[in-house]
């Protein structure tokens, strides 16, 4: 829902108005990594029937609506793309996503290639924000359609949170502490945090008064 608001804001406005095409690209990478394993394994979701079908068609749509954000920003409103304020080096963190993969993962799937690629995802996930977070500190400003995005994705990450505070042992060895699950539990909490950052941005700018322009993404 998140996604579509944004899609539906662009059409709207004819413009790509404060996206960050670098959020974009990394959630396009969060979805497809999650889906190459959710698609094979159900280890990482719900064992009841959500769990069939669910989880995997909205990941599946979201991947879609982002790709169709960034054939948007690249091909369509090319010259609205604010590509000055997108200036976060976001590319530095992906090897520590990728090392983090690799040597702390569950082992919910039983495959070590498809728990590092749902764990990655997630790792992704979780900085993925962060040049929409460093765009918008920039300009300063939250566009009122984009309270609905904001919306959207604080209710997602509150729960995905509580799904892991009560699930987050299921990744714990048989012996040692249980780094896969702390490091999920970390991940997720940082992810809201991340969410509520916009928030904060939204509810600063109205009270300052100030004419909301930027739109967000997730």
């Amino acid at each position: 829902m998140g996604f579509y608001t944004l899609i539906v804001k662009v059409q709207w406005q004819k413009s790509m108005h404060g996206i960050s095409e670098k959020t974009l690209r990394l959630y396009a990478a969060v979805f497809a990594l999650r889906l190459s394993s959710t698609l094979l394994y159900s280890g990482y979701l719900p064992v009841d029937r959500s769990g069939d079908f669910v989880y995997q068609f909205a990941d599946a749509l979201s991947l879609v609506c982002v790709l169709k954000l960034i054939h948007m920003i690249r091909d369509v409103y090319v010259s609205s793309y604010q590509e000055t304020y997108d200036t976060m080096d976001i590319l530095r963190l992906v090897p520590g996503c990728v090392v983090f993969a690799v040597f702390i993962h569950g082992n919910l799937t039983n495959s070590f290639l498809f728990d590092t690629i749902w764990t990655l995802s997630m790792n992704l996930d979780t900085i993925a924000l962060l040049p929409q977070l460093w765009m918008l500190s920039k300009i300063g400003e939250v566009e009122c359609m984009t309270s609905h995005f904001v919306f959207a994705m604080i209710v997602s990450r509150t729960c995905a949170f509580a799904f892991w505070w009560y699930g987050y042992t299921e990744l714990a060895r048989t012996r040692g502490p249980n780094l896969a699950g702390w490091q999920l539990l970390a991940a997720h909490g940082l992810q809201l945090v991340l969410s509520l950052d916009f928030l904060y941005y939204y509810v600063s700018s109205r009270i300052r008064g100030r004419k909301m322009q930027l739109p967000v993404q997730l």
